[in-house]
């Protein structure tokens, strides 16, 4: 299966109140980019969701640059393997590394092509706000509600260019075929013939 659309929110949203184990700010961010999913009739399992960040920072704060920058090689690492066709920021820290110099306020509910250094050579960034932000400001709902019904014909449009560029899902199965074969410490097939095909 070739993914073609990641999700990358940029950490776990701020508690507004103390946490449960059973009500953790993780879970809020499940369930809200679930009914975001659930908008455009997709289900989770046909998304890749992955951070900017790869672990909390203390305190649930805000990511430092540092540790964005950290856990970067492990992003690009990622999606240099999915090739993703287009890669849906939820939130402005992830969409600072998919469209720099951006602002939320005015890039939601935009598409722009991906700086090739992220590991997403041949992909479009969306734009859009983080699932936490419409949990504080209400009147955001409304609005992540239209950003998100542009997400499927933002990603047939990317598509179509990678077509009419001649890509296809090709490279991606390679690598992951790659990775697979790196993982079980065997040498990969000479004809490409690898666990995915």
């Amino acid at each position: 299966m070739t993914v073609e659309q990641d999700f990358v929110p940029e950490t776990s949203p701020k508690p507004r109140r103390p946490e449960r184990p059973d009500r953790g700010p993780r879970l809020f961010v499940a369930i809200a980019t679930a009914s975001l999913l659930g908008v455009i009739g997709w289900a989770r399992d046909e998304v890749f969701i992955t951070n900017v960040v790869k672990c909390r920072p203390p305190g649930n704060r805000d990511p430092e640059p540092d540790e964005i920058a950290a856990c970067a090689p492990f992003l690009r690492r990622q999606l240099a393997v999915l090739d993703p066709a287009l890669v849906v920021t939820l939130g402005r820290f992830s969409m600072q590394t998919f469209i720099p110099g951006a602002r939320i306020g005015q890039a939601h509910g935009t598409a722009h092509p991906v700086d090739p250094a992220t590991g997403a050579p041949d992909a479009l960034a969306f734009a859009m706000y983080h699932p936490a932000a419409a949990f504080r400001q209400g009147g955001l709902r409304e609005t992540m509600k239209v950003d998100m019904l542009s997400v499927p014909a933002t990603l047939q449009r990317s598509r179509d260019g990678r077509s009419e560029r001649g890509r296809d899902a090709a490279p991606a199965v390679a690598a992951e075929e790659r990775l697979v074969d790196e993982a079980l410490g065997q040498a990969p097939a000479a004809d490409g013939a690898g666990l995915f095909s």
